[in-house]
């Protein structure tokens, strides 16, 4: 059989790789080989070679071709391909991002099973982040779903994004179940209004949020706005080392416009005050939140 999977969304075609790989690749029964055809040592000749090996050990066996198109010769590929499409014993998959029409079309025809993977965009997208959220266990309120949505259909970016969120901390629950305040709207308020800040801290104690988790969402959070401050004030850019989303950027500049650089830099010194004295016991995560803000 073979499989041929392409397309510029390739956060989801090595998914779909990694799915139909994994288990041929884990069973002793099986002979694997894996090529790259960008791999400058990598030729038309090493492919057949591994399409024709035979194994003392098995009789079946899998072969990935990644960017099989990049080929001097495709048309040799293309050709050893058809002595074996109707193998049982003989798997290919081949994958690639972006293939020319006629190149594509010859290999399509060949293909028991073909998907192709096109960027992401508004519903389709919104929904594969609710999806894979879910399968993370990762909760998401509407400002959540606003910050993921405006990465766009890098969903290399998006996952990465995820993965922080997940160190933040939080469980998976549909944003259409929440319907108070959420840890990004304190990180909003806390800036911006003592008044608001003070409800939505509220509203969130109420509703069980973990406060430890609000303490060091808010302590991340004032450092990122203080970083940001910082190259505000002096006309530069945010340097992409700091891995700031420009998003996250443009928020953090909307929450620092009426502080002043030394204002905040006494928030984050607070913020190691009071971290200390949460873990020494001699006050609550929702007692220093409180002082901070009022404080502030």
């Amino acid at each position: 059989m073979i499989h041929l999977l392409f397309g510029q969304d390739t956060y989801r075609s090595r998914q779909k790789l990694k799915e139909i790989t994994k288990e041929p690749f884990s069973q002793k029964a099986v002979s694997c080989y894996r090529l790259d055809a960008e791999d400058t040592n990598c030729a038309t000749a090493d492919i057949a070679q591994c399409l024709g090996a035979s194994s003392l050990f098995s009789d079946k066996k899998m072969v990935v071709i990644e960017n099989f198109s990049k080929l001097l010769d495709p048309q040799n590929l293309l050709l050893k391909l058809k002595s074996i499409e109707d193998s049982k014993d003989t798997t290919v998959v081949l994958w690639d991002r972006e293939i020319v029409a006629d190149t594509l079309s010859k290999f399509k025809n060949l293909a028991a099973k073909t998907q192709e993977f096109k960027n992401l965009t508004g519903a389709q997208l919104k929904n594969w982040i609710s999806e894979e959220a879910k399968q993370r266990g990762l909760r998401l309120f509407p400002a959540h779903l606003e910050r993921l949505e405006n990465i766009g259909s890098d969903l290399w970016a998006v996952s990465n994004e995820m993965d922080k969120m997940l160190v933040e901390g939080g469980s998976y629950e549909k944003p259409d179940e929440f319907k108070g305040t959420n840890a990004f709207g304190l990180g909003d308020s806390f800036f911006t209004s003592r008044k608001q800040g003070l409800n939505d801290l509220l509203q969130l104690s109420e509703q069980g949020e973990n406060e430890f988790n609000l303490f060091s969402y808010l302590a991340n959070h004032c450092r990122t706005v203080l970083l940001v401050k910082y190259y505000t004030e002096r006309k530069q850019p945010v340097p992409a080392g700091h891995k700031i989303h420009p998003f996250v950027v443009k928020k953090a500049t909307a929450s620092s416009r009426n502080l002043s650089f030394n204002q905040l830099v006494s928030k984050f010194k607070n913020f190691f005050e009071e971290d200390f004295k949460i873990k020494t016991g001699q006050t609550v995560p929702v007692e220093s939140i409180t002082k901070i803000l009022l404080n502030g």
